[in-house]
């Protein structure tokens, strides 16, 4: 329903779930010297386990630790996205279906990347990816009890090709590169009936079924009383206007890289304000471990 001068806004999942770490460990100080281990004679703790992990230069001013950390893994994705794509653009039958990789490698005391190792995947794409780890920059070393410590990053995941609704001119079908988190369960990783929705503390009591419809009637209203609507009549816009919004509901709860598309840039802008002022959210799950999660939002309204 379209109302006059207010806002409506549904929210739909996406189920777009993104190259994300396992949930992270807060254990007791036994629980997490058995995290320690030796990876090529190196003394060890894992990325997850570890008190302050390594990061890179660009994720210092994030202040949440479970986002730093997932600045870390997005950082690492963007990386390996761009080469594969660049990949998929010379080559489109490198890959059918999908591939599955055990991802490891070593953060250093001195903050450097050491001892890559892959199992699976095939040739061409291995030496894609370990050319992109040893061409990422140095991070702030990670720290337990104030010292300086090597950790261990590994990561499970699954190399994707994708169709997209986009066509070619010459009429052949387009496809993109998805990193998945792989729990070893379906093509995609991740079954998507297996998925535990994001959303709102107080959506809670409602039980899991009623999650989504709980959350985006809460987003609805929240969208509706802080959105400036009269925007529309200052910028002379008059019908039906549509903004569309994506954004991701990361492991941490946190509304992360959003984007908007709408008929004017201060609308965007706006819709990005105001999807920026969301509270955080009980993050979406499978398997028991926390997953990032992509949303789509629309906002309509109308202006006469």
């Amino acid at each position: 329903m379209i109302y006059k001068n207010k806002i409506s806004s549904v929210v739909a999942s996406l189920v777009l779930i993104v190259f994300s770490n396992l949930g992270f460990i807060n254990g007791s100080e036994n629980e997490i010297y058995h995290t320690i281990h030796s990876f090529d004679k190196i003394k060890t703790i894992s990325f997850e386990a570890v008190e302050v992990p390594p990061i890179f230069e660009d994720c210092k001013d994030v202040q949440q630790d479970c986002e730093r950390r997932n600045c870390v893994a997005q950082t690492i994705q963007k990386a390996l996205d761009e080469e594969l794509e660049k990949l998929l653009e010379e080559d489109e039958t490198f890959i059918d279906g999908a591939l599955r990789l055990d991802l490891q490698f070593i953060i250093t005391t001195s903050g450097s990347i050491d001892k890559t190792k892959i199992n699976g995947g095939q040739l061409q794409v291995n030496t894609i990816i370990e050319k992109v780890i040893s061409g990422l920059p140095e991070m702030i070393p990670g720290q337990q009890r104030k010292k300086k410590v090597n950790v261990l990053y590994q990561k499970k995941f699954l190399i994707l090709k994708k169709e997209s609704e986009k066509r070619k001119e010459n009429g052949d079908t387009d496809y993109f590169i998805m990193l998945s988190e792989d729990y070893g369960q379906g093509d995609d990783g991740i079954l998507v009936e297996g998925i535990v929705p994001a959303h709102f503390d107080e959506c809670s009591s409602l039980g899991s079924v009623n999650f989504t419809e709980c959350t985006s009637r809460k987003i609805n209203k929240f969208v509706s009383q802080n959105f400036n609507g009269g925007l529309g009549n200052d910028l002379g816009l008059t019908g039906v206007n549509r903004i569309y919004v994506r954004f991701v509901i990361s492991k941490c709860g946190n509304i992360i890289d959003a984007k908007a598309r709408g008929p004017h840039p201060r609308l965007e802008k706006e819709a990005l304000r105001v999807v920026g002022l969301l509270p955080a959210l009980v993050p979406a799950e499978y398997n028991a471990n926390k997953v990032s999660i992509s949303y789509a939002l629309p906002i309509v309204f109308r202006v006469e």
